[in-house]
């Protein structure tokens, strides 16, 4: 028994500290029925680890913020440690009702960065319109940083997404991307040590006096891409630097140029896709390191299913390649070559069971010493490859 009054309040207090503070929901309402009627008035009153529910209506009370590189007004500016952000669904927008034009400046709508305190930020269920960015997330002093994007719609925005990492890990899950008013891509992410992106549905025009791509992963140590559906535009994915990325299950329709771009110094392992309506399915300049396609069905194209310049490593099997234009491999002139890789693309179904014929759809370094590659295509299959892959119809019915 503590006969010590004052020791056992000192002993209660200490308690009391010691105590795990508890996570708070915030409400906010535009109809006034939350604490909130402004998303960052929530925010500010909200410790780290607390939820944010948003309801129905469009929010765009902005905030000016500054950072490294720019400065200009945001929707909502996360400064705690960790916060959770959760709106009703496509009937909670934030962002303007008319699009953005680049004399509006930055014009940003969820912002959250180390830069403000910030270190693990998730968000669901919101709707993004007419933004700069509608998601700026920069995570750039060396940290365990990690942030999750799900259930979002993006709507005209110049980037969907604007992401920046230190190494942390970044899951972006079930989000609708589509259309963009200039030249841009509709997600960029850099220098994740983890990206995930599934069951996404990224939509461009068919076509656009802009340049325009889907996604831009870059300086990734692992990222993975699955059942998505890349639509329209110039490009589907590009992929430079990093570790190695994995895209499985995914289906690519009507890029006007290439579905994915194996850039500088990558690591690609592509399974179980299904490409249609590109100029060209892969293409690839200098520095690619290892690009892996298994089990994929290329339906058709008009240029070529691969025009690329070199690859360090290139390994096609068990796919459907189609040919077009410039046949079905047309590997890009280049200087001479002091060494000649060879390319297995073996075990594949070329439309043909006539090896002249195949041949004859292959230009490498056999039509000329400037193509510096030589693509081994026998064995070969001699009908599709039904194995893992499925028809573009059957892919998209399994998950959407």
């Amino acid at each position: 028994m503590i006969r010590n009054p004052i020791l056992f309040l000192a002993l209660a207090f200490a308690l009391f500290m010691a105590m795990p503070a508890r996570a708070r929901t915030w409400r906010v309402e535009k109809d006034g029925s939350g604490d909130y009627t402004i998303i960052q008035d929530a925010v500010n009153a909200a410790a780290s680890g607390d939820t944010i529910l948003i309801g129905p209506g469009r929010y765009n009370d902005k905030v000016y913020a500054t950072s490294i590189g720019w400065s200009d007004s945001v929707r909502v500016l996360v400064t705690q440690d960790k916060l959770t952000i959760i709106g009703s669904g496509p009937q909670t927008i934030i962002g303007q009702d008319f699009p953005w034009s680049q004399d509006q400046g930055e014009q940003k709508g969820i912002v959250a960065s180390d830069y403000w305190g910030n270190s693990s930020v998730h968000i669901e269920g919101i709707r993004f319109e007419n933004m700069r960015d509608a998601i700026y997330i920069a995570y750039e002093f060396i940290g365990s940083d990690s942030a999750s994007i799900k259930n979002c719609d993006f709507y005209q925005n110049l980037f969907s997404l604007f992401l920046i990492g230190d190494g942390g890990d970044m899951v972006i899950q079930d989000c609708s991307f589509s259309y963009m008013p200039g030249s841009a891509r509709l997600v960029r992410a850099s220098d994740f040590g983890n990206i995930a992106i599934r069951g996404c549905e990224f939509m461009l025009a068919d076509y656009s006096p802009f340049t325009q791509s889907s996604l831009l992963i870059q300086g990734v140590q692992d990222g993975f891409v699955e059942q998505c559906r890349f639509n329209g535009g110039n490009g589907g994915i590009i992929v430079a630097y990093g570790g190695q990325t994995r895209i499985k299950q995914c289906v690519f329709v009507g890029q006007r140029y290439y579905a994915i771009n194996p850039g500088s110094q990558s690591n690609v392992m592509v399974d179980s896709c299904t490409f249609r309506n590109q100029s060209d399915a892969i293409t690839a300049a200098t520095g690619t390191r290892r690009f892996v396609m298994t089990n994929s069905a290329i339906e058709d194209v008009t240029s070529s299913s691969f025009l690329v310049a070199f690859f360090d490593t290139l390994e096609v099997h068990q796919c459907d390649l189609a040919a077009g234009s410039r046949g079905t491999v047309f590997v890009v002139d280049g200087t001479s070559c002091s060494e000649v890789p060879r390319w297995d693309m073996t075990e594949n179904y070329w439309g043909t069971t006539d090896p002249v014929v195949i041949g004859g759809l292959i230009q490498d370094y056999r039509d000329s010493d400037r193509k510096c590659a030589v693509v081994d295509f026998q064995p070969f299959l001699d009908m599709s490859t039904p194995t893992e892959k499925k028809s573009l119809g059957g892919i998209k019915a399994m998950f959407r």
